[in-house]
């Protein structure tokens, strides 16, 4: 599984009912849409994400173990 399927996978995960597009062109960029963001700030959304990623083991083949 790429990095981009790797996002993915995270957001999916931590978002529930995401819409999630990602493009790979020198850079992961796309967009995500979630049910979840309603009402809420641009910053916390992004929070949202962050977290998300922070939590996701997006570089090695197979998760660490004891990651939380």
């Amino acid at each position: 599984m790429d990095v981009k399927e790797r996002v993915e996978k995270a957001l999916s995960a931590a978002l529930g009912d995401a819409y999630v597009r990602l493009e790979d062109d020198d850079g992961i960029s796309g967009f995500v849409v979630s049910s979840r963001f309603k009402g809420m700030p641009t910053l916390d959304r992004q929070g949202l994400i962050d977290n998300a990623l922070g939590k996701a083991d997006l570089l090695s083949p197979q998760p660490r173990s004891g990651r939380s």
